[in-house]
This record gives C-alpha cells, sequence and structure tokens, in this order.
C-alpha cells in the first residue's frame, strides 16, 4: 500500500499497516503490530515510510520497540537497528558493541541492511560481515571514532557482498587549507580512517581473509588524519560511486581484481586526490573531480617496489589547482587509456609547505621513478594519452620518459609554464626543461612512441611556454603533426616524419638527407671559395658544432686555412654569420672521414627559418672534396628558398654577404648543424 501526504510517498511494503495519521501537533504518527512512531520534520517529497519509520526509530532512541521480531529488524522496512541492541545514537556514548552485535545478527539471518543512525566508536571501529549493507539516512547518519582509528576495518574474517551508503565518517582535522597543503592540524583523537578492507590479493598483508565485492556508494568522509578508505586485496568487483573525499588524505585502492571509482569527489587532500595504485588488475575512473590537492591529482602508478596499474581507463576527470601532477603515470602501468580529461594546474609548483620543480606536470608518464634515465625493463606500456585539456601547467603539459609502445596525441594543451622558478629565480626563454608543452627529458627511454597531433597553445600577453615538444627528434618516437602558437621560440612546429624511415639525423639538422650525399658526387674545394648549403630548421634548438664529411679526394700538403660557419639568411637572401669553428688545417686531411668541430658560441636556430652552412679552404696545394650531390641546375637551385651558392676570392669566412654577392651553383653540400 502507498499513500500520498504533502508530496511524499508512504510504502508500507509487505508489512501489517494498521494506520497512518496526519496530527498538526506531531507530524505522521505510524502504528504497526501495535507499536506506533512519531515523525517530524521529515516529510519531504521523494521520503517513503522506510526512510520515515527507520528516522523515527533512531530520533526517538526506540531501542526495545524497534524489535518488532524479537531481533532489532523492523518488519515495516526489513532492516536492523542498533538501538535495539542498546545503541545510544547521540554521537557521544559508545556504540561500537551494539553496531557490532546488530551486523553479527544481520549476517547470520542471511543478510539484509543495518541502519545507521549517529554512531560514536572506539577500538578499530566496526566489522564488515557478509551479506550485509551499512545504509545510513543522507544528510543525518554519521560516525566517528573517539580513538584515533578506524571508523570500519575488515578484521581477518573472510566477507562477501559487503556495501556501504548514505552516511558520514568524521574525522578530528580542524583546518581546511585554500591551497594545496599537506599538513593540517586537528582537536585531538579522533578516526584516523573511515574504511578500512583487506584482502588476500594484497600481497603485503599475510594471511589476510578471502574479501569479495565491496560496493561504496554516497559516503561522506571528512577531516580524517590519514586515507578515507583503503580498499586492498579485494576479489569481485569494488564499485565506489558517488563519494566525496573531503579534507582527508588520498582515497586508495590497491591490489584489487576490478576496481570502479566513478562520480566521486577529493576536495583538500594532504596527499594525492585519488590512488588507484600498485597491482590493481582493472580500473575504471570515470566522471571524478579533484580539486585542492597537495600532490597528484589521480595516481595511476606503482609503489614501493610494486608496479602500476592494468587495463585501465581514466577518463571524463575534472582536476583543478593540485601541487603536483594532474594525473601520474609512473612504475610500469600497462595498457591503459587516458581521455578525455580537463586538468588546470593554476601554475601550482608544488603545496605550499614543499614547493618544487618536479613532477609539476598536467599528465606524467615515467617508466621508472627511481632511475628515470636508466628504467630498464620498468616501462609504461601501451599506453593512449588522448583528448586531454590541459592548462596553466608549470613545467610540461605532458612529460614521457621510460615509454614503449605509448601514443600522446590529440591533447589540447594551453597556457604552459611560469616566469619564475618555485624559487622566484627566472625561467628564462632558452630553457629547454621547463615551460614546455610536451617534454622527455630523458629522450633514449622511448621506444615505438607516437607524439602526433597535439596543439600547445600560449595566448597570455606575456607568454611563457618555450617550446611545443622537446625534443623534436627523438629515435624511438614519432613525432609529427603537432602545432605551436604563441610560444616564445617558435610560431609553428612542422610536421616531422619518422626519424627510423626518412634518414634525417637525431643530433642535427642537414642540408641534405644523408642518402642523397654519395661519393660519386664529390663536391670540388677550390682555394679561398666558399660553399653553402641551405637548410630550414625543423625545430627550435641550440647548435653546438658543424660536421662534415671529405669526399674522395683529401686536402693535399697543409693548408693555410680550412673553416665553417653557421649563416642566418634573411628574406633578401643575404647571410649574417652566427658563429665559426676555429680554422683547422688537420679537417679534410683524409678521404672519406667525417670531421665534427665545435663552434666558437652555441648559436640557436628557430623553426621555420632559414640558415646556411658554408665551408671554405685556403691552400696552395691540392683542394680537397666534399660529400654532397648535383641537383637540377644552378639556376633551379637558386630559386627561393635557395639551395646552395658560392662566393670566390675569400681569404676567410666573411662575417656578411649580400644576396647579389653570390653566384649560383648545381653543387649541394652535405653538413649538419649538430645538437639541432
Amino acid at each position: 500500500m502507498k499513500i500520498r501526504v504533502q508530496g511524499a510517498t508512504l510504502d508500507s511494503g509487505s508489512s501489517p499497516l494498521q494506520s497512518i495519521t496526519v496530527q498538526a501537533d506531531v507530524g505522521i504518527v505510524w502504528s504497526v503490530n501495535g507499536r506506533t512512531g512519531a515523525v517530524t520534520g521529515l516529510v519531504e517529497a521523494g521520503n517513503n515510510l522506510s526512510d520515515i519509520a527507520d528516522a523515527a526509530e533512531a530520533r526517538a532512541n526506540l531501542g526495545a520497540a524497534a524489535t518488532v521480531d524479537g531481533q532489532g529488524r523492523n518488519p515495516l522496512t526489513g532492516r536492523w537497528h542498533p538501538e535495539a541492541y542498546g545503541a545510544v545514537g547521540d554521537y557521544t556514548a559508545d556504540d561500537t558493541a551494539a553496531v557490532q552485535a546488530c551486523i553479527e545478527a544481520c549476517s547470520a539471518a542471511g543478510g539484509g541492511t543495518v541502519r545507521l543512525g549517529r554512531h560514536a566508536l572506539s577500538g578499530s571501529g566496526v566489522h564488515p560481515r557478509t551479506g550485509v549493507t551499512l545504509e545510513g539516512i543522507p544528510g543525518y547518519s554519521k560516525l566517528k571514532n573517539t580513538s584515533s582509528n578506524f571508523a570500519i576495518a575488515s578484521d581477518g574474517t573472510p566477507v562477501s557482498n559487503i556495501a556501504f551508503r548514505d552516511f558520514t565518517i568524521e574525522g578530528p582535522v580542524n583546518e581546511v587549507p585554500t591551497a594545496p597543503k599537506r599538513t593540517r592540524t586537528n582537536s585531538g583523537p579522533g578516526t584516523t580512517m573511515g574504511l578500512w578492507i583487506t584482502g588476500d590479493l594484497d600481497p603485503t598483508q599475510a594471511g589476510a581473509p578471502v574479501i569479495r565485492d565491496v560496493t561504496i556508494q554516497n559516503v561522506t568522509v571528512r577531516n580524517t588524519t590519514s586515507l578515507p578508505i583503503r580498499i586492498s586485496g579485494v576479489r569481485g568487483t569494488v564499485l565506489t560511486e558517488n563519494c566525496l573525499f573531503y579534507n582527508t588524505q588520498d582515497a586508495g585502492w590497491i591490489f584489487c581484481e576490478n576496481v570502479r571509482v566513478i562520480g566521486c569527489r577529493s576536495m583538500w587532500s594532504a596527499d594525492n586526490g585519488l590512488s588507484l595504485s600498485r597491482g590493481n588488475q582493472s580500473v575504471v575512473c570515470v566522471g571524478n573531480s579533484v580539486e585542492g590537492a597537495a600532490y597528484h591529482g589521480i595516481w595511476l602508478s606503482g609503489y614501493v617496489g610494486y608496479t602500476g596499474p592494468v587495463d585501465f581507463a581514466c577518463t571524463g576527470n575534472t582536476i583543478k589547482n593540485i601541487g603536483q601532477a594532474g594525473i601520474l603515470l609512473m612504475d610500469s602501468p600497462r595498457n591503459g587509456t587516458v581521455t578525455g580529461n580537463m586538468i588546470d594546474k593554476q601554475w601550482v609548483r608544488g603545496d605550499s609547505s614543499a614547493p618544487t620543480d618536479e613532477f609539476v606536470y598536467g599528465i606524467m608518464i615515467r617508466g621508472n621513478s627511481t632511475t628515470p634515465a636508466a628504467p630498464g625493463t620498468s616501462v609504461a606500456y601501451g599506453l593512449r594519452v588522448a583528448n586531454n585539456t590541459i592548462y596553466a601547467a608549470p613545467r610540461a603539459g605532458i612529460s614521457i620518459d621510460g615509454a614503449t609502445a605509448c601514443v600522446v596525441e590529440d591533447n589540447l594543451i594551453q597556457d604552459t609554464g611560469t616566469a619564475t622558478f618555485s624559487d622566484g629565480s627566472v625561467i628564462t626563454s632558452s630553457f629547454t626543461s621547463q615551460n614546455i608543452g610536451i617534454l622527455c627529458s630523458h629522450p633514449s627511454t622511448l621506444t615505438a612512441c607516437t607524439i602526433r597531433s597535439n596543439t600547445i597553445i600560449d595566448k597570455r600577453t606575456t607568454p611563457y611556454t618555450n617550446r611545443g615538444v622537446h625534443p623534436v627528434r627523438i629515435s624511438g618516437a614519432l613525432i609529427y603533426g603537432n602545432t605551436v602558437e604563441g610560444a616564445r621560440n617558435s610560431s609553428l612546429l612542422p610536421a616531422v616524419l619518422d626519424a627510423w624511415t626518412d634518414g634525417r639525423v637525431d643530433d642535427g639538422q642537414e642540408t641534405i638527407p644523408r642518402w642523397a650525399a654519395n661519393n660519386s658526387a664529390s663536391i670540388a674545394m677550390s682555394s679561398g671559395t666558399l660553399r653553402l648549403g641551405y637548410f630550414t630548421a625543423r625545430r627550435t634548438a641550440t647548435v653546438t658544432a658543424l660536421r662534415i664529411n671529405s669526399g674522395s679526394t683529401a686536402a693535399g700538403a697543409t693548408p693555410t686555412l680550412v673553416r665553417a660557419g653557421l649563416y642566418s639568411v634573411d628574406s633578401a637572401g643575404a647571410l649574417t654569420l652566427m658563429s665559426a669553428i676555429t680554422s683547422d688545417t688537420t679537417l679534410l686531411a683524409a678521404a672519406l672521414t667525417t670531421y665534427s668541430r665545435t663552434l666558437a658560441a652555441p648559436q640557436q636556430v628557430v623553426a621555420g627559418q632559414r640558415y646556411a652552412i658554408g665551408v671554405m679552404v685556403v691552400t696552395g696545394a691540392t683542394a680537397p672534396t666534399l660529400t654532397g650531390c648535383l641537383a637540377a641546375t644552378a639556376g633551379e637551385n637558386s630559386i627561393s628558398p635557395q639551395l646552395c651558392s658560392v662566393i670566390t676570392g675569400q681569404s676567410d669566412l666573411p662575417s656578411s654577404l649580400a644576396a647579389g654577392a653570390l653566384s649560383t651553383t648545381q653543387s649541394l653540400i652535405y653538413a649538419v648543424a649538430v645538437g639541432a
């Protein structure tokens, strides 16, 4: 039978409901099997008689009146009530024994729901039992521990099909920060952790029992001094849904078979926001929000010698104003997708008690947390990081090191970088490890990775993004189609082909491809003639040296001068010497030999701009040849952008050259701007 009273649905279920009346001075009065109860102030749209009757029992502390079937089970609702076992429910008296007795009786009877009120607990709190759901009245039911311990914890008893719904666990922390912060004050003894569930799949807990299938829904944990929940080693599925973790540490799941974290919110954690950590075998993390965490927003990583989760999806989460990485993928996470997340780092470089310039990324991939430069077999494998929006990351929007078969694509990274380090020192535009859209600090640790079609944009009046992708050439990664707008050092990051197939060098930028340079077309030098080979910088970088290769003829005797220099080329074709190597008469002294010499001063080349490498010899003996090729005609090679040119009658490298002073040529020399 259902009765509508002032917009409320009153449902008696199968119980023998004798009467429901409305009294002006009391509210609703119900009668079942001769027992009556009054309910005041609880008539709201959507409330049903089950909630109203149970609230009446809890608020009025009916005690024995609730034991209508002799066991503490309300036949009207089917729920079990700790008041029948002596619980006071005033949030002060110790109700631990009464609540536990009710849980035990419910489980022994085949399982059901224990309706919680407001209970103070002590010791290690209360313990779950098979088939029992601990359920509260939303906005009313609360638990706390008065003795600096857990509110609810497993105790070595095997359990399955347990659930927790619609109540709040309170701790003693009494400081709510306004910025990411590790340390907090508290009022004294109180709840350290809300839920502690440990099963036998946790290898660190010898003798732990089998625990299977755990559901946590609409539970709020506030102000605990440690983790709000810690679920480990559980078989079956752990579902955590629509929960709030407020001013605690990180909600954690480890060594579980299946973890589902959906629609939860973490605010002002003193640690990470959500930690889906070591040993989890299947993880879904969808539609959650993290704000104000001192450390990382979402931790999808290993820890203390154990590898990260496998087979995971992290999708549609919102992460804001956190101290370190928005999403951390470290210590061998495998086979996962990180897609469609929004991360707003707000340029935070560490929590207020420990500022840092490390880990302050939007998304961080690192195969080995201990030795990132030499990860060995500890690599991130099979990850796809795509379609994320990353705003205001201090060091880099995305960092990737120690990765195999990972793809970073179609991400929008905006306004990366800050004016200063965490200590206040200035970050200049020359830094290649700070203020980067996508950064690989250890390029040699990537294998078969792809970084493509990402957009890096800086819309600030004063931009601080230094580079889009750095380095832009990595032997273990295919990098192409990424676009940068508004950065300090370039306006466009052009598409770059795979280094494995196109033959371009990884340690610099060359005047012509290596496959085009050959001995049969050795380029003849002559005394006092400067030969120039041009190139467009395909990335912004610093040139530290020049590399040239002798052809089939070596220099005869000892030349007077052998030099090479790096020139900038303006829009009119005029050249300006940027830097050069010191004259070295041992250069080109042997045939078919590679020579590399350091520039007098390193020089930066900018993506999209034209440069030239010039080589000249002054000698009274046989002039050497260089490797290169004869391409098209001299006239074709001089069409903009010019490929090569010569000028005769020089005694040394000229500091500048007008376009009209140069002659056309068919001969393209092969030379490399090293370090670019």
